[in-house]
């Protein structure tokens, strides 16, 4: 029973993992106080090519349940584990190896370097406190403000399973309403070590924990995956159009459909994977493995290539966003170039840890 829960996950953490690579591969104008890029700001959206506005609407579908399902897959695996905790300390000390190691150096030996190279601090009055401020304490623009802010997911959600209120029937609905508030601040731009992404996306964390038996036993046929892959696009589609106001209304409106969406597209990718596991002339692929084991290595070490690559896709091909052709050629080479150079970060850490395994080996003998 576990291993079959573990087949699908890993599954769905693939394939999110990829859609987030790609969600990725499309921004060109990133500004924050604290650094960024900005290379069309005297184009318009308007004057965008039908390729690029194409590519845009295929990450704003993406990002409305990518980063939610990846909490919910967290919360599903943490649910199968959690009777194995010995401690609070050991927990703690178990995540920050597994969270806050990986984060502070990918952001130093990566992520700042890349994006020094990229011109991201080019308009910086002070590039070492906009480094600090922004890369790490998250208060700017930086990919890993998920692994951060899933350590703090994590402690919060052990607490309160140790204090029983976890299983409480108002427990996931409060949550509901945490992450309506953290989304508010969030969207003004206000964060602090990812703690406040951490109250927004607490309740996706808790419904994968909560109903992962729920998840694992229901397996929609075909057609009703098609129907509920028909509905979703609908009401994207439909408050792509419609959903824009700044009245109260529409405003509160926003942050029930975020929450509502993250959910709702989170099962159905989840059916999906259910349903795409069955295709082992894929899923048995060595390619298809390597990015399976490496999942989530290629989500810490694809995105700070990116930086370079647009810069350099932007010194070569001019204005791509304009031209359909050049928005396609861009997308690709940032797509196939981020997996490329990570899976090659990948191999060179992979070879330094066995020439450490070998030399402690030696060693010992």
């Amino acid at each position: 029973m576990q291993n079959k829960h573990i087949l699908w996950i890993d599954d769905a953490r693939t394939l999110t993992m990829l859609l987030v690579i790609i969600g990725h591969c499309t921004y060109t104008n990133l500004m924050t106080p604290y650094g960024g890029i900005d290379y069309f700001s005297d184009i318009w959206p308007t004057d965008y090519s039908v390729g690029e506005k194409l590519l845009c609407m295929m990450v704003s579908f993406i990002y409305t349940f990518h980063m939610p399902l990846f909490m919910m897959l967290s919360g599903a695996c943490f649910s199968l584990t959690i009777h194995k905790v010995a401690g609070l300390k050991a927990f703690v000390s178990n995540k920050a190896r597994r969270l806050l190691v990986p984060f502070l150096f990918t952001t130093l030996l990566l992520s700042v370097p890349l994006k020094y190279m990229s011109d991201y601090y080019s308009e910086s009055a002070n590039v070492l406190e906009d480094i600090v401020l922004g890369q790490f304490l998250l208060m700017g623009n930086s990919h890993l403000w998920f692994v951060a802010s899933l350590f703090w997911i994590f402690l919060m959600y052990y607490g309160l399973h140790q204090k029983h209120l976890t299983d409480k029937q108002w427990f996931l609905s409060s949550l509901v309403g945490v992450s309506i508030v953290a989304t508010y601040f969030t969207n003004k731009g206000i964060e602090f070590l990812g703690i406040f992404a951490a109250f927004k996306h607490l309740v996706y964390f808790a419904f994968g924990f909560k109903y992962l038996r729920k998840l694992d036993a229901t397996m929609w046929g075909g057609q009703i995956l098609l129907l509920n892959i028909v509905i979703y696009n609908l009401l994207f589609f439909s408050f792509l159009k419609y959903g824009n106001g700044d009245t109260v209304f529409m405003k509160a409106a926003h942050y029930i459909y975020t929450v509502v969406m993250g959910v709702y597209g989170s099962i159905v990718m989840i059916q999906f994977t259910k349903y795409f596991g069955t295709f082992k002339c894929i899923t048995n692929l060595r390619l298809y493995k390597t990015f399976s084991r490496y999942s989530y290595e290629l989500y810490l070490f694809s995105d700070p290539f990116n930086y370079v690559l647009v810069y350099l896709t932007y010194l070569g091909l001019g204005d791509f966003v304009t031209s359909n052709v050049d928005a396609f050629l861009a997308f690709f080479i940032r797509l196939f170039g981020t997996i490329i150079l990570a899976m090659l970060v990948i191999w060179i850490k992979n070879k330094i840890q066995s020439v450490k395994c070998i030399h402690g080996t030696i060693s010992k003998s």
